[in-house]
């Protein structure tokens, strides 16, 4: 199950960033025209008109690149989003697994080991929640397990 999700994590990186190469190279185009028009402007004087209208054409030509590769970064972003959070989520899940492994040892612990386990384990979850801004509960059950644990065995 890792291997397969690293890897489709991987190959939707791999495509952004091709679709992403790709627009810089539309957009970099579209700004070697704009070049071009003004240089055909200089030479041209007695085609005002139609350098005008060619001008326009362009111009749109040109908002509509911009505009697709705007999309494009912004679906770019998102779609990072999502496997930075994908990311996230199984690395709790595995954190979790090795935490549910630890069960009768953390059980043991002193009280103020404990009490520091707890304490950095909660700030990796609160840090990697507030960059998926959104609630991870795979590694904080696991803690409450521990927790939990640990006072039955106190008692």
């Amino acid at each position: 199950l890792g291997n397969s999700v690293m890897r489709d994590i991987v190959s939707k990186a791999d495509q952004q960033v091709q679709i992403l190469a790709s627009s810089d190279d539309l957009s970099a185009l579209a700004r070697n025209d704009d070049d071009d028009d003004d240089d055909d402007d200089d030479n041209n004087g007695n085609n005002s008109n139609s350098n005008s209208s060619n001008r326009t054409s362009n111009s749109k030509h040109n908002n509509n690149l911009v505009a697709s590769v705007e999309v494009q970064a912004e679906d770019f972003r998102r779609d990072m989003a999502d496997l930075v959070c994908s990311v996230m989520e199984f690395a709790h899940t595995r954190c979790s697994r090795i935490l549910n492994l630890r069960a009768e040892i953390h059980a043991e612990l002193e009280l103020h080991e404990l009490s520091e386990f707890v304490d950095v384990v909660n700030t990796f979850v609160d840090n990697s929640e507030a960059l998926c801004k959104k609630k991870l509960f795979a590694l904080r059950g696991a803690l409450l397990a521990q927790s939990k644990a640990f006072v039955d065995k106190f008692h």
